[in-house]
């Protein structure tokens, strides 16, 4: 007499299970992907603006001032295509005091500009051009002595304080490194706008009073319009 065996068919009881693991792997594996496949820019940028105030520093012995400024910037990407821009330049120019009838001055200045810069066509790694609407404050500090007429008569001591607002647009381009750590950016720019009680030119270009000025070529301090031309032309910094 034979013994017969019964086969148990396995449960079903795992199949469920089985099931949503499977379902919740479908609906991660896109987004795992994509996070993997795509990887955005960095959202913040750094940099210097050094090309105008690094030639008036070097240019220093030959015009008998001493010109320091440290012109940082910084940027905050909101989406691809805009961006931010804070620019803050605190600025000291001091002339030579060698020569008791000419005007010994010291300048001090801080500049403030906010802009918002757009790219028309973004590109991958936050290349591309922009158009930048900005706008900037400058407020001076300017302290002199002097003698007017010689060393046979007293000095004479000045302390005035000025303003300037600006509203320009920059254009420019933002090349980025393979590495999306480093950009340049060459731009140019154009402004208006009105001049409180400062020594500025009706073309200034940005950084005029920062060259030699003796008691004949001085430009007389006033309010009037200002046509500024953005000199400072190249951007070198990082993205974080």
């Amino acid at each position: 007499m034979g013994v017969a065996w019964r086969q148990t068919p396995p449960s079903n009881r795992s199949d469920p299970l089985k099931r949503i693991a499977l379902a919740v792997l479908l609906l991660l594996a896109p987004a795992v992907h994509a996070q993997v496949e795509h990887d955005p820019a960095p959202k913040n940028a750094l940099w210097l603006s050094p090309v105008t105030h690094l030639s008036l520093l070097l240019a220093g012995p030959m015009t008998e001032r001493l010109h320091l400024a440290i012109p940082v910037g910084f940027g905050r990407r909101f989406s691809e295509s805009t961006t931010g821009v804070l620019e803050v330049t605190p600025m000291m120019t001091a002339g030579r005091c060698d020569f008791e009838p000419s005007r010994c001055s010291k300048m001090r200045q801080l500049k403030v500009t906010l802009g918002v810069a757009w790219k028309p066509s973004p590109r991958p790694r936050g290349q591309g051009f922009f158009l930048q609407p900005r706008l900037s404050g400058t407020w001076s500090r300017e302290t002199q002595r002097y003698r007017p007429n010689g060393r046979n008569y007293s000095l004479e001591y000045e302390d005035e304080q000025g303003f300037q607002v600006t509203f320009g647009l920059d254009v420019g381009y933002r090349a980025v490194t393979r590495g999306q750590s480093f950009f340049f950016e060459p731009l140019v720019g154009l402004g208006v706008g009105y001049s409180f009680n400062q020594r500025r030119d009706t073309v200034d270009i940005g950084a005029q009073y920062a060259f030699i000025r003796n008691s004949h070529d001085v430009v007389a301090r006033g309010d009037r319009a200002i046509f500024d031309v953005d000199m400072d032309l190249v951007r070198i910094g990082f993205l974080f």
